[in-house]
């Protein structure tokens, strides 16, 4: 029986290489594949990495247009009270220069009427 058991066995043989050849390129195809998982993995989170700089940038910049924002409306604000300022300044000018123009024009009218008095009783 044993010879026959042997013969079985070499039989079998090519087979059991045949199993190993394909574990072992089986074997190599899932070393390569998780090489390559973990170099994508890498990858991603360096991608991660930047999007988070870039999100932690862009916060920042919307922060500063905010107050930039914020530093333009006071200044125009300031502006448009500088300028309304001014114009009553101007109106309250107008209006004394107005005052003393009737004034002196009255002052004139006086005088003249004073002069023609003097002049009818002389």
């Amino acid at each position: 029986m044993r010879l026959i058991d042997y013969q079985l066995e070499l039989q079998h043989h090519p087979k059991k290489i045949k199993s190993i050849d394909k574990y072992q390129k089986d074997l190599v195809q899932c070393i390569k594949l998780a090489d390559e998982w973990e170099i994508e993995t890498i990858m991603i989170e360096g991608v991660k990495k930047h999007l988070n700089a870039l999100d932690e940038e862009y916060e920042q910049a919307q922060r500063r247009t905010e107050v930039m924002q914020d530093t333009i409306s006071r200044v125009h604000s300031g502006i448009d009270n500088k300028r309304k300022t001014g114009i009553k300044r101007q109106n309250k000018t107008q209006e004394k220069e107005l005052e003393e123009m009737s004034l002196q024009i009255e002052f004139e009218k006086e005088s003249q009427l004073i002069t023609n008095e003097k002049y009818i009783i002389v």
